[in-house]
């Protein structure tokens, strides 16, 4: 029997954000994944506390601030694996992961293959047709 294939399409592409402080953190994120995001930083970043951050941030995208950046650090990864010969350990700095170990605990925790597996299943099969364990 043959398990669920991974799949790239995690978060889908920011839709229009209203809201100008959002707007201001997506932005830090999505250029600077590889920082060590806390909800502190981006709500600093937004000009707003944590608490209302968090609020602003789910009402925006319907998903908590550190989900956001981990779904775009892994939705990273996997594009990055299937494309290119980037080094784990490359790849784990690029994506904020740090370690190597880091970056393949995650991976599998949420796509149900490891790295090296995903990048040759994907190179394999494309990674179009892959789709996200369940």
């Amino acid at each position: 029997m043959s398990r669920p294939r991974p799949s790239l399409a995690l978060v889908a592409a920011p839709r229009t954000v209203h809201d100008a402080r959002v707007a201001r953190a997506l932005e830090a994120i999505t250029t600077r994944l590889d920082a060590k995001w806390t909800v502190r930083a981006l709500g600093r970043i937004a000009g707003a506390s944590r608490a209302a951050f968090v609020r602003l941030f789910e009402a925006e995208l319907g998903a908590p601030p550190m989900q956001f950046v981990r779904e775009q650090r892994l939705q990273r990864a996997a594009r990055r694996l299937s494309e290119s010969d980037v080094t784990l350990a490359s790849l784990a700095t690029e994506t904020g992961y740090g370690t190597e170990f880091a970056l393949s605990r995650a991976f599998k925790r949420h796509f149900g293959l490891a790295p090296t597996v995903f990048r040759k299943s994907a190179r394999s099969d494309g990674a179009a047709g892959i789709s996200r364990a369940a």
